[in-house]
């Protein structure tokens, strides 16, 4: 009964075409085609570099993906057993075809074109999966434009690679899957000349323009509320402007100003929601080296001629996404009052409703956990889990109920949220958020989050409303920040040697064993400081000294 409520809950929010496109997609297997191409389209100039990426292609078949190594030294190879599906998928993208610097030069990557077309025959293996089948289609298209003579056997493979992607759109899945896919066929349906080709370029772009009214909310982040994903979602409407720029006749004014207008402001919540070392937040599924970074999709805009700036204002709140963010000369702290991500697509949302990052004096100090795996596992549970993230755990339990590697069931929602600036000398602003998601665990249970917030020092109380038997808060602690706890003191001290201090007003502080996951296959071992409620309510207060003078 249990499993039967679990998949109701999760089911319900889903839409139609999630479910019967599940099943179409199941069943419907396509053929591939064996149609040549009819050629290629004039083009006003080559398709630019996008954004800086590492290489990961050392050798002539040698990759260096996600922390591990795999080279591709038989056919079987691409296809691997022993390998994770993620690792695969990473060699089949062929994200070096256009990363800066390459390791290789054009000649290897010419031969790895080849060994690739000899070595998947369609339609089965990882590389005909419709995601890095998308990635692979832009990123041929891309590489062949710089070629002066790309060779007939890539062009009728990457033709046939993109009827079959036709054939394979993931409308199931929704979100950044579908867009990608869209991508993928604006890029080809560009590309090559025909019919065909037009009939996909104006599919794709329906979908780019639709999706893009979706997946884009008013204050500029992605609809997943993923920083890591927003990147990637960003990158790919960048990818699009520098697509328009060389085939300008294929596409309307309407369309690229579109374009500009929400890569615009999505870059200006990128920038409030990455910490003084210019890296991202881990909320939700967010990791390093995955994506681009701030500044390198910066630069990428900037060469399309889209510009932006930050407002230098103390307080940003983006009202659509949920997260607002406090900022000084000695402080950043990021805050998560919003919903878990859309309803319907809960693939990357974590248990962390009402947790939040903080940095000072340009070093972390609380994280959230980041993620080091996908899949099914424990361990990938645990990272989306409550206690993962900096937030109140009620009876040891999740406040959303994340399962397998991508559910979600029963989710917290907000029931209310307050934001105030303070009439005070310190200039105080109070920042409050509630949500509902322990209600199952008593009458009417909601946890309620306060953050007030003063010049150099944050207070954070919680109150836990409703029946209940256990709550604890969670506060993870940058790995490179020593802590120690002494009564109810906690001292930390950064690699800078500056000194912060959280003292424990209401509440039983401990020091607990965790880890810390800075990008896949990475953990990193730290401690947790725990405070276990009294009665209903816990507080505590940060608390720093101005930044220690550097010698000369």
């Amino acid at each position: 009964m249990k499993k039967i409520l679990r998949l109701w809950n999760t089911i319900k929010f889903l839409k139609p075409v999630q479910i019967y496109g599940r099943i179409w997609f199941k069943l419907y297997k396509p053929k591939p085609s064996t149609i040549e191409s009819s050629g290629l389209r004039r083009h006003a100039r080559k398709i630019g570099p996008g954004a800086s990426r590492q290489s990961t292609l050392t050798a002539p078949s040698t990759f260096h993906v996600l922390g591990d190594k795999l080279t591709v030294n038989a056919p079987s190879s691409w296809n691997d057993s022993k390998c994770s599906k993620l690792l695969l998928f990473n060699i089949h993208y062929f994200d070096d075809l256009n990363s800066t610097p390459p390791e290789v030069d054009q000649h290897t990557h010419a031969a790895l074109i080849d060994r690739w077309i000899d070595d998947n025959p369609a339609p089965t293996g990882n590389g005909w999966e419709p995601y890095p089948l998308s990635l692979r289609i832009v990123n041929w298209t891309r590489f062949m434009s710089r070629v002066a003579e790309p060779k007939r056997s890539w062009q009728n493979s990457l033709y046939q690679q993109t009827l079959f992607l036709s054939r394979r759109i993931e409308h199931h899945i929704q979100g950044n899957h579908l867009f990608v896919n869209a991508k993928a066929l604006l890029f080809a349906g560009s590309y090559f000349e025909g019919d065909e080709a037009d009939r996909l370029r104006k599919l794709a772009e329906k979908i780019v323009l639709k999706e893009l009214d979706e997946q884009v909310l008013d204050d500029g982040g992605n609809f997943e509320l993923s920083p890591m994903y927003h990147c990637i979602f960003l990158e790919d409407l960048l990818d699009i402007l520098s697509l328009t720029l060389s085939y300008p006749e294929l596409f309307s004014s309407d369309f690229t100003q579109r374009l500009e207008n929400r890569t615009q402001k999505m870059l200006v919540w990128l920038g409030h929601m990455v910490h003084p070392d210019d890296d991202i937040t881990f909320f939700n599924d967010a990791t390093l080296f995955i994506a681009p970074t701030y500044e390198a999709l910066t630069f990428y805009a900037e060469r399309l001629g889209i510009h932006h700036s930050l407002s230098t204002e103390r307080l940003w709140h983006g009202e659509s996404s949920g997260y607002v963010v406090y900022k000084n000369d000695e402080a950043y702290c990021a805050m998560d009052i919003g919903e878990i991500g859309p309803a319907y697509l809960t693939a990357h949302s974590h248990a962390d409703t009402l947790s939040f990052e903080l940095s000072l004096h340009q070093q972390r100090v609380f994280v959230n956990s980041g993620i080091s795996e996908y899949g099914v596992s424990q361990e990938r549970l645990r990272q989306r889990g409550t206690d993962a993230h900096n937030t109140v755990c009620v009876n040891s339990s999740d406040s959303s109920h994340v399962w397998s590697g991508f559910r979600v069931a029963q989710r917290a929602s907000i029931a209310s949220k307050t934001i105030e600036m303070q009439d005070t000398s310190s200039g105080e602003i109070v920042i409050t958020g509630e949500h509902d998601g322990y209600r199952s665990h008593g009458n009417n249970c909601i946890h309620r989050r306060t953050w007030s917030i003063a010049k150099r020092s944050i207070d954070i109380s919680d109150d836990i409303s409703g029946i209940y038997k256990t709550a604890v808060a969670h506060y993870l602690i940058h790995p490179d920040v020593s802590i120690s706890l002494q009564g109810n003191t906690a001292y930390l001290k950064l690699l800078s040697g500056d000194l912060v201090t959280i003292t424990v007003k209401m509440g039983i502080p401990s020091l607990v064993e965790s880890t810390w996951h800075p990008a896949f296959t990475k953990i990193r071992n730290t401690k947790k400081l725990c405070i276990e409620q009294l009665g209903s309510k816990a507080c505590m207060q940060i608390h720093w000294l101005p930044k220690i003078p550097q010698k000369p």
